[in-house]
């Protein structure tokens, strides 16, 4: 608690808002000082005259007080928007007797207590609440607002410049600079002066009178009413009571208020808003509109206007004027309303009373009914339908030139009226319609009527029964409903027959044409050259004389004479050419047919794909654009563009293809010939033998039954089915035989590339170096003159002519020569044997052990990688390469080893076995065999005739076998054994080195007996040196 026995105290409060309770006052004065805090203070002392609030935007609450002091208590605000608070009483005090609050600047809310307070707003927009008691409210500069709440009933007159009684609880207040108004929940009257005034009267029935100024009247909930000029502004809330507005002065409803009445006698207008109104007008001539919602006008006395939606009451009483009704929605004239006006946009119809009535419509199209009297209908701008009922005849139709298409209908015979353009027909009499100069729209009714057009081009529809038209070529005639009548029209010129006409006749003497619809229709033309078109439906189609075009649909009937001209059929669909017509055009993009007559036709085809066939005569027959089909007679001339498609020509008889055609079917069942053209084509046979030759280009031809022949350049495709004749393909170009094609030929000088497929197929090369694959099967292949080459199966059968080239096979399994094939090549991987012809062979092995046989002939064998074996005679050549296996010679006759060649066996009365340079192997035969080894350590075994070893040099290994044998040593020749030395039967030569037995040096080493001499050294096995002696020597 802090307290002071001193005058001119100064409380200073700065930080967080707090709140200050029970602080003696003994002084007169305190100074409250801090930014935009809320201070609420109680007081238990009094006796103080002053409350200074400084800082900005403070709200400052004072009270309650322990006792209820009788003193005024004064509170100054900031310049900035305080709110001042007197509180309520604590306990048993209250308030002061009086308060005194002045906000200063800013916009201040200043709240008086119970007593007779004075509130001074001060500078800004102020909002005073004086409370109870009789309180002085002054808002200053700025717009400011006395607010009274808590009164059951508010009565504020802001013109009055003394106090005045505001309400039973409130006393007598004195306003003075203030603007504006805020009731309570009351039913208030709230009354402003000349300035813009807002007045508030929140719940209850107010009554809130803007008088002059541009006002802003808020009635709040309750049935209020606002009396306004045309400046004042009027807010309610939604379903906030009826609320009305009473006004001398033209008035438009604004959101949310119900009625309007309109007073004085000036000419003004009432309108409504989005609600269901009422609008009710003055003694002068007034227009009302509702706006939306179903509202009811009433005009009163005067010439009125009811602008009207179609949802609107009109309350119209008998005499009260010359009456409109302008309506923006289909309408009809209330009781007592004389004129209606179609106003706005839009298509609506307007419909008389029983007065004589005045109806104009808008500038959109109208239907207008007088009704009962004597009427008068202005149609306007738009397409407008005047409705002639019986009873209408005095009406009046007035219509301007150019004012739109407008129709008048009637259930008598009439004459269509100046500037009007249809007429119609009503009722059931057989009536006539005569048109006007206009271009006129006449229908009849569901009798026989009869129609005539006039002027103009005319549109006539009879309806039902069988009516008759009488035309000119620019008249359009048709008919909407559809009966069992014939109607009929005669026209002096060309007609297109509209739905639901039949007949046509063309009369007159010039070219015209007739045109049909979808009807069955029967059109004779006149004398001249027609131009006759049936369309849809199953027509009859009547030339006449003259050169006559007929467009038809394919199932119309065209009916020509033999001296009827040169006629033309246009067609859409497939047709063939009636007797005594002589074209046939074939239109669209629709794949048709066209046929033919017994005359010479012209046949053009469409952009689709046709079928053409000129039957008897010299016809020519053009296709088009599409993939079309012809039917080949030798006599018709059969024309395609570059880009016409992908054509077809079908014949029973031997064809070529003519210049872009890419199809050539064969029918029937003979043996005929199909021959293509440069194009890729395609060429099917028949069920004969054919002979298929697709030209240049790369062509697909299929045979069917029969043996055929198809001629290729290689580049084309053969199509043939199993068990459909022995098919063959002969070929200037490399190719392999498709499937269930059995032979193949070489057509061509130059050597190709023949294959085979799965079946056993016959190919036969040419005079080039062909290559002959049969690719399995059990095929026979015939290379013909050249070098050629067969790649050859198991099962293959390979035939050539002595001299007939070089000729190699291919092979990768066992195989025999045929004689006439030269060279023999092995493929793949397996180890083969191959037996070579009598001819000088070339045959040569692959990467395995392989067993190649020359045969006779000088022959090269080359056996590749493995261990090989080759089977030569004295004539033949190895090559082998060396480290390409452990390979083995056997000859039949004398025979030097070639480099890597390892093994030599001979055989029967061979005598020479030469090696080579490698460690050789070399075994003789039966006969007296002279083996040399040369360089390497060899192997040599003489077998059982008197043979002649020679090693050579390096270490080598020497069994001369059975027999009277010699082994040759000569000088530096290494360590040679002799595995087999026997004494009195074998020699042992030396050739240099030695001269006499003396010049040897014999040892016994062990088992053996070792000859040494002049660098080289003889090893005699399991030999006692104790039998050798110089007989067993023999020196050269």
């Amino acid at each position: 608690m802090l307290s002071s026995t001193q005058d001119g105290d100064t409380l200073l409060i700065t930080g967080a808002a707090s709140t200050l309770t029970r602080i003696v006052y003994l002084g007169t004065a305190m100074e409250v000082a801090g930014d935009d805090k809320a201070w609420s203070m109680g007081f238990s002392g009094h006796g103080f005259d002053l409350t200074t609030i400084t800082g900005t935007g403070v709200t400052f609450t004072f009270g309650p007080f322990a006792s209820n002091p009788s003193d005024l208590y004064t509170v100054f605000g900031t310049n900035l928007g305080d709110v001042i608070t007197g509180a309520p009483l604590d306990g048993n005090g209250g308030l002061p007797a009086g308060l005194r609050l002045y906000g200063r600047g800013g916009n201040d809310s200043l709240i008086g207590g119970a007593g007779s307070d004075s509130l001074n707003g001060g500078y800004g927009n102020d909002v005073l609440q004086g409370g109870a008691g009789n309180d002085t409210l002054v808002g200053g500069p700025g717009s400011d607002t006395a607010v009274y709440l808590g009164a059951d009933a508010v009565r504020v007159d802001l013109r009055l410049t003394g106090a005045q009684l505001i309400g039973v609880s409130f006393g007598y207040d004195l306003l003075q600079t203030v603007e504006h108004v805020s009731a309570g929940s009351g039913d208030d009257e709230l009354i402003g002066d000349d300035a813009g005034n807002r007045l508030t009267g929140g719940t209850g029935a107010d009554t809130l009178i803007g008088n002059g100024g541009s006002d802003t009247l808020d009635g709040g909930a309750g049935d209020d009413i606002y009396y306004a000029d045309s400046a004042d502004l009027v807010i309610e809330g939604e379903d906030a009571g009826f609320d009305t507005v009473i006004s001398a002065e033209a008035a438009t409803l604004l959101a949310n208020l119900d009625a309007l009445r309109l007073t004085g006698t000036a000419s003004i207008t009432g309108t409504g808003n989005d609600l269901d109104n009422l609008i009710i007008g003055n003694d002068g001539q007034n227009t009302l509109a509702g706006g939306a919602g179903a509202d009811t006008l009433q005009g009163g006395l005067g010439n009125d206007v009811y602008e009207w939606d179609g949802e609107d009451l009109i309350v119209e009483a008998a005499g009260g004027g010359i009456d409109t009704l302008r309506a923006e929605v289909d309408a009809a004239l209330p009781d007592e309303v004389e004129v209606l006006v179609l106003a706005g946009y839009g298509l609506l119809s307007g419909t008389g009373n029983g007065l004589a009535n005045r109806i104009i419509g808008n500038a959109d199209d109208n239907q207008l009914t007088g009704g009962l009297g004597r009427d008068t209908l202005e149609g306007g701008l738009g397409n407008d339908r005047y409705v002639l009922g019986t009873g209408d005849a005095e009406d009046l139709v007035v219509e301007a030139a150019n004012a739109g298409i407008d129709t008048i209908y009637s259930a008598n015979s009439i004459a269509v009226p100046l500037n009007v353009e249809n007429a119609s027909l009503t009722g059931t009499g057989a009536n006539a319609v005569v048109g006007n100069t206009l271009g006129n729209l006449i229908i009849g009714n569901a009798a026989a009527n009869r129609l005539t057009g006039g002027g103009g081009s005319d549109t006539m529809d009879g309806g039902g029964g069988a009516d008759i038209y009488f035309a000119d070529s620019e008249d359009m005639v048709r008919e909407v409903v559809t009966d069992s009548f014939v109607d009929v029209v005669y026209s002096s010129g060309s007609m297109d027959l509209g739905n639901g006409i039949e007949w046509l006749f063309l009369t007159g003497t010039s070219d015209s044409f007739g045109r049909g619809n979808t009807l069955n229709n029967r059109i004779t033309g006149n004398a001249a050259s027609n131009l006759l078109d049936g369309r849809e439906g199953a027509d009859s189609l009547l030339g006449g004389g003259g050169d006559d075009v007929y467009m038809t649909d394919g199932h119309d009937i065209i009916v020509e004479s033999a001296l009827g001209g040169y006629d033309t059929v246009i067609s859409s669909g497939s047709v063939r050419l009636a007797a005594y017509t002589e074209r046939l055009m074939l239109s669209g993009i629709g794949n048709l047919t066209g046929i033919g007559n017994d005359q010479s036709n012209l046949i053009l085809g469409n952009g689709g794909a046709n079928y053409l066939d000129g039957m008897q005569g010299r016809d020519t027959l053009i296709g088009g654009l599409g993939n079309d089909t012809y039917v080949y007679d030798p006599l018709d001339l059969l024309t395609e563009a570059s880009d016409g498609g992908v054509d077809t020509l079908i014949s029973s008889l031997s064809a070529a293809l003519p210049v872009n055609f890419e199809v050539l079917r064969l029918t029937g069942y003979g043996a005929i010939a199909g021959t293509g053209n440069a194009a890729n084509n395609s060429i099917y046979g028949n069920v004969g033998n054919n002979v298929l030759n697709g030209g240049a280009g790369t062509d697909v031809m299929a045979g069917g039954y029969g043996n055929d022949i198809y001629d290729t350049d290689g580049r084309d495709v053969i199509i043939e089915v199993a068990g459909q004749g022995t098919d063959s393909v002969r070929t200037t170009g490399n190719y392999t035989l498709p499937q269930n094609v059995e032979w193949l030929f070489s057509a061509s000088s130059s050597g190709l590339s023949l294959g085979g497929n799965a079946l056993a197929n016959r190919i036969t090369g040419g005079v080039g170096a062909d290559t002959l694959n049969g690719h399995g099967g059990a095929d026979v292949l015939m290379g013909g003159a050249g070098n050629d080459l067969y790649v050859v199966y198991p099962g293959t059968v390979v035939v050539e002519r002595p001299g007939a080239g070089t000729d190699t096979v291919l092979v990768s399994s066992n195989y025999s020569m045929t004689p006439g094939v030269e060279r023999l090549i092995v493929g793949g991987y397996g180890a083969v044997s191959i037996l070579g012809s009598r001819e000088a062979n070339y045959i040569a092995g692959n990467v395995a052990a392989n067993r190649l046989t020359g045969g006779g002939g000088r022959d090269t064998l080359a056996g590749g990688g493995g261990n090989d074996i080759y089977i030569v005679d004295s004539d033949d050549t190895v090559i082998e390469r060396y480290n390409q296996g452990f390979d083995t010679a056997y000859s039949s006759g004398s025979w030097t080893m070639p480099p890597g060649v390892e093994h030599l066996v001979l055989s029967g009365l061979a005598g020479t076995g030469l090696g080579n340079a490698e460690a050789n192997r070399i075994t003789g035969s039966a006969a007296a065999n002279r083996l040399f080894g040369l360089a390497g350590n060899d192997l040599l075994f003489g077998g059982s005739g008197n043979d002649r070893l020679v090693g050579g040099a390096g270490s080598d290994v020497l069994n001369g076998g059975a027999g009277y044998d010699r082994f040759v040593f000569a000088r530096g020749e290494g360590r040679d054994v002799i595995t087999d030395f026997q004494n009195g039967y074998d020699r042992i030569e030396i050739a240099t080195g030695a001269e006499r037995y003396a010049d040897l040096s014999i040892a016994q080493v062990g088992a053996h007996t070792c000859v040494s001499f002049a660098g080289t050294q003889i090893v005699l096995a399991n030999t006692s040196a104790r039998l050798v002696d110089p007989g067993d020597f023999v020196f050269v």
